[in-house]
């Protein structure tokens, strides 16, 4: 099996995330309809940080999904689910990845528009998952490729992508993770000359990685 990361810009949501920007969004699920019937894709997700009033009336005018209902809330967070319009059942990607045997396994919203950790089979099937975005004009930047059964044998510095690497060391140097701080989240952000959210948002995944691999993995001697 094969992990792959990647950025995309797929319409889904994107009205209802642009008019509340500051609104971080998390997919929890995707729940396809039984087969044989019509119905259309439910999409659960989570969200945080941004004006929940304006959030959900942009909702109600988003074109890609109908029907919102908060299913959970925090205090902190809201739980919402969503169901696809027949332009959000064209704009999705998820009877591909079905088709492909492909397993979602996260996506949040960025600056860019989506971060999204998929799993597939091979890298044949990567590479046709690829051509639907390219198929519908849609952006598709791949941040990493990871074969499962290899994480340990090529090791961390080939597990982080690119960017991650750069993001950690930029704040490594720049005194991020000394106490007292030599520099906050919005000068880590000007030296990578993007958002403080991006910042933000490389800086948490890299970590992620860290600590799963060379912490976790490495604890149980694997």
């Amino acid at each position: 099996m094969i992990t792959v990361e990647f950025e995309t810009d797929n319409p889904i949501l994107r009205e209802a995330r642009q008019s509340v920007p500051d609104m971080s969004i998390t997919i929890e699920t995707e729940q396809a309809p039984d087969a044989g019937t019509s119905e259309p894709i439910r999409l659960l997700f989570w969200a945080a940080g941004g004006d929940y009033e304006a959030f959900e009336c942009a909702l109600d005018a988003d074109p890609t999904v109908t029907a919102p209902k908060v299913l959970a809330d925090t205090g902190t967070s809201r739980l919402y689910r969503v169901v696809f319009t027949d332009d959000g059942m064209t704009l999705t990607a998820h009877p591909i990845w079905v088709e492909l045997d492909g397993t979602f396994l996260h996506a949040e919203s960025t600056d860019a528009g989506w971060f999204v950790r998929m799993r597939f089979p091979d890298r044949s099937a990567i590479i046709e998952f690829q051509s639907w975005f390219d198929d519908h004009d849609f952006p598709f930047v791949v941040l990493g490729i990871y074969e499962e059964d290899k994480v340990q044998e090529i090791g961390l510095g080939t597990n982080l992508t690119d960017i991650q690497r750069e993001t950690l060391i930029t704040a490594f140097e720049a005194g991020y993770f000394n106490v007292p701080r030599e520099t906050n989240l919005l000068g880590l952000a000007d030296e990578l000359g993007v958002s403080d959210s991006a910042a933000s948002q490389r800086l948490r995944r890299g970590l992620a990685k860290l600590i799963k691999y060379e912490l976790i993995q490495g604890r149980d001697g694997n």
